[in-house]
């Protein structure tokens, strides 16, 4: 989640964004127009956010394409490729993406080349947010793609061509959530989980029963590639000092059972950052982060992806899942559970305080 978020902890509201593939052309002249060079690009608009909050806290925009070249006196050493944008209003353009491509041969050929990059990060959740209930906006993004060829002798060669991206996001008092991923989609969260007061700390002459209260939020969002469900994503809003790198011991742990998986668990520790855990030989115990799941950590943020088949789901499944965090010595811990006094997340490898989840329809 970007530094520039303005919106208070329980008004973020997990969404993401993409664009579909969009297409990028340099041709090169042997003749005297060698040095007029032409850059295109498509842009898809993302499919419209709708929900409660109008927050969009992540936003990504997607390039693919292929720079060709072609009647250089000499071969080509290198291109860079860079990707900018100006959101309408502001008047201030910033580089969003840009990659270098090296080794390139010959006096002429192509070469195919990615950018990506959440633009939440570039230019802050507030860009694309709408404050008022109720109200209906449109973010205009002007993007600009600058395509340079340098030969291994003589000048680089450059273009660049202009295109604009339109993103609608509608505040709604009531939760709407839209998620769909066939060309691009943004969208917000599907279900919404905040920690309870602590009945039970370890330190009730120091903390307040309350303390625990609202310092955990999650979202889930479940992403669909047409009618097919591709990702579910939970992102969790994590107060400090729970989520604070330099707090000894501080630690979040998401934990998933599934029909086709026993109970494990993904997570982050101050000490040494992200880790899976399974159950073996009756006790929990360290694996390798699996490829169908990523986790990332920004600040009080976290954001842990799954890819649907890697763990068996499908429309209409369920599935138990919970969320742990403490910080060690006095610290208390924090919990998204089933236990009623909001205390326990886990007894030992048993599920006893697993909530259960079932997923939503496309």
């Amino acid at each position: 989640m970007s530094k520039q978020n303005k919106f208070s902890r329980r008004k973020v509201v997990s969404a993401l964004g993409a664009i579909g593939a969009v297409g990028v052309g340099a041709g090169f002249a042997s003749t005297a127009a060698a040095e007029n060079v032409d850059a295109a690009f498509t842009v898809n608009d993302p499919d419209p956010v709708v929900n409660d909050e109008g927050a969009v806290t992540r936003y990504v925009v997607a390039v693919e394409g292929t720079v060709t070249w072609d009647g250089f006196d000499s071969p080509a050493d290198y291109a860079t490729v860079t990707l900018s944008g100006e959101v309408e209003g502001d008047d201030e353009s910033k580089e969003i993406d840009s990659v270098k491509l090296e080794g390139l041969t010959n006096t002429h050929g192509s070469a195919p080349f990615s950018l990506e990059e959440d633009v939440t990060d570039v230019f802050g959740d507030e860009a694309f947010s709408v404050s008022d209930d109720g109200e209906t906006v449109t973010s205009n993004l002007k993007l600009s793609l600058g395509i340079e060829v340098t030969p291994r002798n003589g000048s680089a060669v450059s273009a660049s061509e202009d295109g604009t991206m339109a993103l609608e996001v509608t505040n709604e008092k009531e939760t709407v959530a839209s998620e769909s991923e066939a060309t691009g989609s943004a969208g917000g969260y599907d279900s919404h989980y905040i920690s309870r007061a602590n009945q039970d700390l370890k330190n009730p002459d120091k903390f307040d029963p309350e303390y625990t209260e609202g310092a955990m939020e999650l979202f889930i969002s479940y992403v669909y590639d047409g009618n097919d469900l591709s990702k579910v994503l939970f992102d969790v809003e994590l107060e400090e000092p729970w989520s604070d790198e330099d707090e000894p011991s501080a630690n979040m742990a998401l934990g998933i059972k599934t029909d086709s998986h026993p109970a494990f668990q993904i997570g982050w520790h101050a000490s040494n950052e992200t880790f899976a855990k399974a159950v073996t030989d009756g006790s929990w115990n360290d694996i390798s982060i699996p490829e169908m799941v990523s986790i990332d950590k920004d600040g009080e943020s976290f954001h842990i992806e799954f890819d649907a088949s890697g763990l068996g789901f499908g429309e209409g499944d369920a599935y138990q899942f919970v969320c742990n965090s403490s910080y060690g010595g006095e610290g208390e811990h924090v919990t998204i559970s089933n236990d009623p006094d909001g205390k326990a997340a886990w007894d030992g490898t048993d599920t006893t305080y697993f909530l259960t989840e079932e997923i939503v329809q496309s």
